[in-house]
């Protein structure tokens, strides 16, 4: 059986808004009268495509599918596979047919690149998705709300509904660490969400120095209850990584903390504080030469 959700490239938890508007997209990308490849892929693709959105568009027949997929998978709760991120041709393909559209949109609604931009740094198909969905669906006034539900059930999508285990993923692939990002994933499928605190724990022993900077398991017990809880400590150092975690300032200094270079930065009120200190020990020290300056005049005129 094929996987219907990923013939349209769209997570699980995609809603209908969607599902028929990467539809039509790809109907767009694969109609015999502008495909440039084999004719015959691209009627495979069309099958593929027509039997994929017939099952998803249909809420029972969507609902039948999601339980079998639920029972074969053995997962307590569907997520999908972070891996599966790599290149489709479909995008590039797409964005070649709806380049003039894009363009004249973003004339309108200049925030579309900035919140398409952001979308890219994690994931390029989530990128996508967020076009497909204003272009077909025409719903470029919403085009910052849905940039936040796209990026969210993206999240969900992949690393469950828990909002600690999201936080932290999407930490971890603005800043880089995809290698962690995919194994938080991977434990997630095997074991679940409920196993928050066993995995990050793991992971934490694998990679000390990354977590060390972005979350902290208070009163672990080895078994997940009430006086457990993950602390998310990582904060936004204004490198611009657009995510929407909680920024939170260390109560014990002013610097921070900049997880891809593992060095401190100084920001602009501690230069602003240096440079009064400078001045003022540049103007104590003129004070203090012309004092010995007089003195030593004084002592001259006596002698």
């Amino acid at each position: 059986m094929q996987d219907h959700y990923a013939v349209l490239g769209v997570p699980w938890n995609a809603d209908q808004e969607l599902i028929k508007a990467t539809y039509k997209a790809l109907l767009k990308i694969y109609h015999p009268d502008v495909f440039k490849g084999d004719k015959k892929f691209a009627t495979e693709q069309l099958k593929k495509i027509n039997i994929a959105f017939e099952i998803l568009s249909d809420p029972k027949k969507r609902k039948n599918y999601d339980a079998h997929h639920k029972q074969t998978s053995g997962k307590e709760e569907n997520t999908d596979d972070f891996s599966n991120e790599g290149f489709r041709d479909e995008r590039t393909a797409y964005q070649k047919i709806i380049a003039e559209e894009w363009k004249y949109a973003m004339e309108f609604y200049p925030e579309l690149k900035g919140e398409y931009e952001a979308l890219k740094k994690l994931s390029q198909q989530l990128a996508f998705n967020y076009q497909v969905l204003l272009i077909e669906g025409k719903l470029f006034e919403k085009a910052v709300k849905m940039a936040e539900k796209v990026k969210e059930d993206y999240l969900t999508s992949k690393f469950s509904s828990d909002k600690d285990l999201k936080t932290i993923a999407e930490i971890l692939i603005l800043t880089k660490n995809k290698r962690f990002a995919l194994e938080l994933n991977q434990a997630i499928n095997k074991l679940g969400p409920k196993s928050k605190i066993r995995i990050l724990q793991r992971l934490e022993e694998k990679y000390p120095e990354v977590a060390s900077k972005i979350y902290r398991i208070d009163n672990y017990s080895g078994v997940m209850g009430e006086t457990d809880r993950v602390q998310i400590i990582y904060y936004d150092n204004g490198q611009g990584n657009n995510s929407s975690y909680e920024k939170k300032q260390n109560e014990t200094f002013t610097d921070t903390f900049d997880l891809n270079k593992s060095v401190f930065n100084t920001g602009g009120d501690s230069f602003g504080d240096m440079m009064k200190l400078l001045f003022m020990i540049i103007f104590f020290g003129v004070g203090l030469a012309f004092i010995v300056y007089l003195l030593l005049v004084s002592i001259f005129l006596t002698i």
